[in-house]
């Protein structure tokens, strides 16, 4: 029940709300914290609360290049290729 409106919450982010770049970043950190709590179950609980302050970290530096996103003046490749590699970084870190 709590699931499903915390997912129509972050589609009403997705729908206007919020840019393409922060309703990532948001969506990324909810996912994360979700998942965070079954680290108890894991083999080794330090790693996965690792992965899970990794993931809220990224998820919150989404979050601040998406609210920052229209103050940058960027070159029409810098804003091609920005949030790709911003996206990339993040899921490969």
């Amino acid at each position: 029940m709590r699931r499903k409106r915390l997912e129509r919450q972050l589609d009403a982010l997705r729908d206007g709300l919020l840019d393409e770049q922060s309703a990532r970043g948001l969506e990324r950190a909810w996912r994360r914290r979700t998942v965070g709590p079954s680290g108890r179950q894991a083999l080794d609980p330090r790693m996965a609360l690792s992965s899970h302050l990794e993931g809220v970290m990224n998820g919150m530096f989404l979050v601040l290049v998406g609210l920052l996103w229209p103050r940058l003046s960027l070159s029409r490749r810098g804003q091609r290729w920005l949030p790709g590699l911003a996206l990339y970084g993040t899921c490969a870190n």
